[in-house]
């Protein structure tokens, strides 16, 4: 619970920032912020069970880190970049369990992880 806090806060700051036009220096410390803090998550989950790589939320999760990395390199389309990830995050995280956890890949050889969530 604490790395989602975390997570959102320095994604947030971020996004603002980003919005309101400040230096990229002063941003630099809370991207790499939210790059640190969605893998600290990525690792707790895959903890729990690799399942979730080809799950639909590991996809979203491969796309949100993409893009999150492509925001340091195209820091001009930063903001189109960090909507992009709101909006997969926001559909990923509140989709019906039913679809979060559906494996996309290897569905006939891996069991999925029955924590809630």
């Amino acid at each position: 619970m604490t790395m989602r806090v975390a997570h959102i806060l320095t994604s947030g700051v971020l996004f603002g920032g980003l919005v309101f036009d400040q230096a990229p220096a002063s941003l630099m410390p809370w991207l790499w912020g939210a790059v640190l803090s969605g893998t600290i998550i990525l690792a707790i989950d895959m903890h729990a069970s690799c399942a979730i790589l080809c799950e639909v939320r590991g996809v979203a999760i491969a796309i949100k880190m993409t893009l999150l990395m492509l925001v340091n390199v195209f820091w001009e389309q930063g903001i189109l970049l960090l909507t992009i990830i709101m909006i997969v995050g926001v559909f990923s995280s509140h989709m019906s369990r039913k679809y979060r956890h559906r494996l996309i890949f290897f569905s006939d050889r891996i069991v999925t992880d029955e924590r809630r969530g």
